[in-house]
């Protein structure tokens, strides 16, 4: 299924404190995206988060990485959304994702939101029919940890898991002109094969 990209979204947390948590992992991709196409993010207020933007094929893309805590991600997102009028199926979501392990990266249209209370947000205001790549970084019980998730999110990757997560978004980052595109069965099936 090919989508006319417009937008994607970088799901994580504001503040040096949380730069290195699992729940940035969005944040961390769209950052390595942004740096590869050698654009620069600039704060806009009305938006409530940081903007860049791409010109591919006639289509311009923007990239956004709300400002707001990753539990009211969609309040950021829904101004603008309906500022430009981008339809939930041209949106794609980056994010963590606890129930693949540290180093898979998924592919997916639709669903729930298995938890993840950014991903809730954003579906309050826009639905569920929207892109997404899951960045694996594994669940506290996989990882034979104690920590309770609402721990482990806001916790940083060991070193191993870390390079694991790295190798995952390096894989994505090969794909990055079939993601503007809007290529993702071509996107899923090299995903997979990694």
């Amino acid at each position: 299924m090919k989508a006319a990209l417009r937008l994607i979204v970088g799901l994580g947390n504001p503040g040096s404190e949380y730069l290195t948590t699992r729940h940035n992992a969005g944040f961390w991709l769209l950052d390595i995206f942004s740096e590869a196409l050698k654009t620069n993010f600039v704060y806009d207020k009305y938006f409530d988060g940081l903007i860049s933007k791409v010109y591919r094929n006639s289509n311009n893309i923007i990239f956004f990485k709300p400002s707001t805590y990753m539990n009211n991600s969609g309040d950021a997102l829904y101004r603008l959304v309906n500022f430009y009028k981008i339809n939930p199926e041209s949106i794609l979501v980056l994010h963590d994702e606890l129930d693949l392990p540290p180093g898979d990266i998924r592919v997916k249209f639709n669903g729930g939101s298995a938890g993840h209370n950014g991903l809730r947000s954003i579906q309050k205001v826009i639905g569920s029919d929207f892109w997404r790549i899951r960045i694996g970084i594994g669940h506290p019980r996989s990882l034979s940890s104690k920590q309770l998730v609402s721990d482990f999110v806001l916790d940083s990757p060991n070193s191993s898991e870390q390079r694991q997560i790295n190798v995952a978004m390096d894989c994505c980052l090969n794909c990055i002109f079939d993601i503007l595109d809007g290529n993702f069965e071509t996107v899923r099936n090299k995903l997979k094969n990694t």
